[in-house]
């Protein structure tokens, strides 16, 4: 599951949903017919198991995009695809002498590294004096990942405290300042974290609110030009911890630190060759750069933050004669990855023409600094219940009656760069595509004790989140969790954002569904490891996917008009 450049965003891009709903199982179970029940036989602990075994072993150098690990689980789907009698629908290649379509779809990238000539300038005024501080890059600041070219914006100063917009508590930071076309100061975080009377530290409703993914989005559509976001001392470790320790992964929640005698490598960072990254500039900056900005405020960022938090009253403001200036500059190469498709089509003559797609990524954060981030879980976890379910599918007794495309995404963690590529250059029909089924993460069991989460009370738990516009797979879903008995929690979103492979699907219209299982202190750690996986709740919910594909992909009325309703 693709990570962004801070833990608020990554931890919470699967909460953020309208509507919750949790139903029991139906009572009396309905009988399965006989390719129902070959698949729940079929799919067991042991083929999980061996597929995640083996891709998450130390032979795949934790498959980073582009690099050898990658492409040898590439080409390991490939060639099981190709055994199992899956239709090749990718790019037309010369493999071996073998010509005509195969299971690949290619595409370039663009690997940026920001170089140390980037800079960070704060003109202010005082009086009469004009003062100009440069700071320097993984000193002073970082850049995010909304930035991929070469750049450099001067606009003004707004500070917008924590940038949340709450009606509930009457706390709109956003309503009287005005961020078009300016640089906004940004502070991590929320209001009094501890005090559960307020909305956003109220169980279920936290991750709406905390979503920093949110707060930035708000501010890309109020026109911000840019965002210096700053960590106050209530919120946690100063940016400068970052470059003095090796805690490139560290992990905010969870204290986990690296030991080294230099820094570890940092994550490195592409994008799709033929599209820049979408998004508003995000600088990273310490409390000292922001203390400079607020320098004419007679305040610092600590100071702002508990009058904030005192009186609980937004402390918004354009900041008068400070203007900011961002210069980011990269060295760049092109490199390639690639997606792995393959098609069971379906039996009935009248509906075959419409496809599920079910995937899942298969690439994952590499090796570097003496470190193997295997991935076990993320998305070792998802790519073998993908390649079991094309296993049941390819042998059961009988075929679907409408088609069903098994994908493997590459380039997921750096952006969702397969994915998004697919949605634009599509090997099939994209009219056809009736819905896609995402597994990300479907193989531990959550864990987050700031929460109150803990993983011994999760050993049998799953998150699906699933389109508003597609009701009848959340029937479906209920339905057939009697013959599994799964504690599903349910979340109807009308549009499904996140960081995982469902996101540009649905962005074009197509109703998802997702399975996941949720974080725990493991999550892009070289900790995440195959012993510590739950294969029973894994084969479970593998199980339940089949079962679900197998209701949609044979359902006898108008699926795309059931979609719709």
């Amino acid at each position: 599951m693709n990570p962004i450049s801070y833990f608020a965003i990554l931890v919470i891009f699967i909460f953020s949903f309208g509507l919750y709903s949790e139903e029991p199982a139906t009572g009396e179970a309905r009988t399965l017919t006989e390719a129902e029940e070959y698949g729940l036989t079929f799919i067991d602990e042991e083929k999980l198991f061996s597929h995640l075994n083996y891709i998450a072993s130390n032979l795949f150098e934790g498959r980073e995009a582009t690099e050898r690990g990658a492409k040898l689980t590439a080409e390991y789907a490939a060639a099981l695809f190709r055994m199992w009698g899956l239709k090749p629908v990718g790019d037309d290649l010369d493999i071996s002498g073998r010509k005509g379509p195969s299971y690949f779809q290619r595409f370039n990238v663009i690997e940026y590294d920001p170089l140390p000539t980037s800079t960070l300038t704060i003109e202010s005024q005082k009086e009469t004096m004009r003062y100009t501080t440069e700071f320097s890059y993984e000193i002073d600041f970082s850049i995010g990942f909304g930035v991929s070219d070469n750049m450099t914006i001067s606009a003004p100063v707004a500070f917008v405290g924590y940038g949340m917009d709450v009606p509930d508590e009457n706390f709109r930071e956003l309503r009287n300042v005005n961020v078009k076309d300016k640089i906004v100061l940004l502070m991590r975080g929320v209001p009094r974290r501890n005090d559960e009377s307020l909305v956003w530290n109220q169980s279920g409703q936290r991750m709406r609110y905390v979503n920093m993914r949110t707060r930035i989005e708000r501010l890309l559509e109020e026109e911000a030009a840019g965002i210096l976001l700053v960590t106050p001392s209530e919120e946690g470790e100063d940016l400068y911890a970052e470059f003095a320790q090796n805690v490139d992964h560290h992990h905010p929640r969870f204290n986990r630190y690296y030991e080294g005698d230099e820094p570890i490598e940092p994550r490195r960072r592409m994008r799709l060759a033929d599209r820049q990254r979408s998004g508003i500039p995000v600088f990273n900056i310490t409390r000292n750069v922001a203390n400079i900005i607020l320098s004419s405020t007679g305040t610092t960022i600590d100071e702002i933050q508990k009058e904030i938090n005192d009186k609980l009253r937004p402390q918004s403001r354009e900041l008068r004669n400070v203007t900011a200036t961002l210069r980011a500059e990269f060295k760049t190469t092109v490199l390639w990855s690639q997606n792995i498709a393959g098609l069971i089509e379906g039996s009935d003559q009248h509906l075959k023409d419409e496809i599920i797609i079910v995937g899942g990524h298969y690439d994952h954060d590499g090796k570097r600094s003496g470190y193997t981030w295997n991935g076990a879980d993320d998305n070792g976890s998802g790519t073998s219940g993908v390649l079991a379910l094309a296993h049941a599918f390819a042998t059961a007794p009988e075929p679907p009656k409408r088609s069903i495309l098994f994908a493997l995404w590459g380039a997921e963690e750096k952006g969702l760069l397969g994915s998004n590529y697919f949605v634009e250059n599509p090997v099939i029909s994209f009219e056809n595509i009736v819905t896609k089924k995402n597994l990300d993460m479907i193989g531990r069991n959550q864990h987050n004790p700031d929460d109150g989460i803990y993983a011994e009370d999760n050993t049998n738990q799953l998150y699906i989140t699933v389109s508003e516009q597609l009701p009848l797979l959340e029937k479906i879903t209920n339905m057939n969790n009697d013959h599994i008995g799964l504690d599903i929690t349910m979340r109807v979103t009308r549009v499904a954002r996140g960081g995982s492979d469902h996101a540009p699907f649905a962005r074009k219209g197509i109703p998802i569904s997702f399975f996941f299982t949720g974080f725990h202190e493991h999550y892009h750690q070289p900790t995440d490891t195959v012993d510590r996986i739950n294969f029973e709740k894994m084969a479970r919910i593998v199980r339940l996917a089949y079962l679900n594909l197998w209701s949609l992909a044979n359902y006898e009325g108008d699926f795309i008009t059931a979609a719709a309703n």
